[in-house]
């Protein structure tokens, strides 16, 4: 009989071993990624297998990050659609019924917001929907384009320090004064920034640079 029995495991098994016995090897159940790709050498993987692998991981991670998000935005949103539509036939109910209870005419803004109500449902539970797909898109899109535009934003103060320090730095290595007005001038000049946007550019340098443009 063989010292070791040869064993055979499926690959969530072999996973589940391997990360188990990373994390005995390590306090922290932290692995570096040299580590990480000394480990896959050994298994036979490449590292441009391993680049691979941790790109889509990365994906993955913030699909569902960015879901969780979702989901969380769009039950709140629902809760709140859901409130005012009681509240708001509760009281068309009310009304209808103190006037005229000969006829309830009440029920046909009920059937209509429940309606809407109804579509609502299904853009926030129903995962596997095609409402809840495109809202999912919709709302990923907006997400993208804002921090699209903040990074923007990011770029055109970065540039515009650049800019004003050109300016004050060629006056002053020039023995001149330097003013927050000639400033706006110049940054104009050399971007596109239009004077309200410039004048804000210049007085949040002052700001980071205090005492140079006072």
């Amino acid at each position: 009989m063989a010292e070791f029995e040869q064993r055979f495991y499926e690959e969530d098994e072999a996973e589940q071993i391997l990360r188990l016995a990373a994390s005995f090897s390590s306090p922290t159940g932290a692995m570096s990624r040299e580590r990480l790709l000394a480990t896959a050498a050994e298994l036979g993987i490449s590292p441009e297998a391993v680049d691979l692998a941790e790109q889509q991981y990365s994906r993955q991670r913030t699909d569902v990050a960015e879901r969780a998000e979702f989901d969380a935005i769009q039950r709140r949103e629902f809760y709140g659609h859901l409130a005012s539509y009681v509240i708001v036939n509760v009281f068309l109910v009310a009304v209808n019924l103190v006037t005229d209870a000969s006829y309830f005419w009440a029920m046909w803004p009920i059937l209509g917001w429940g309606l809407g109500i109804a579509f609502h449902v299904v853009e926030t539970f129903f995962k596997s929907s095609e409402s809840y797909r495109e809202e999912f898109e919709k709302w990923q899109a907006k997400r993208n384009k804002r921090a699209a535009r903040e990074g923007d934003d990011h770029i055109v103060v970065a540039n515009s320090d650049f800019v004003i320090d050109k300016y004050v730095h060629k006056r002053l290595d020039r023995g001149r004064d330097v003013s927050k007005i000639e400033a706006i001038r110049y940054l104009r000049e050399k971007t596109n920034l239009d004077l309200r946007d410039a004048k804000e550019a210049v007085e949040q340098y002052i700001v980071r640079n205090p005492g140079l443009l006072d």
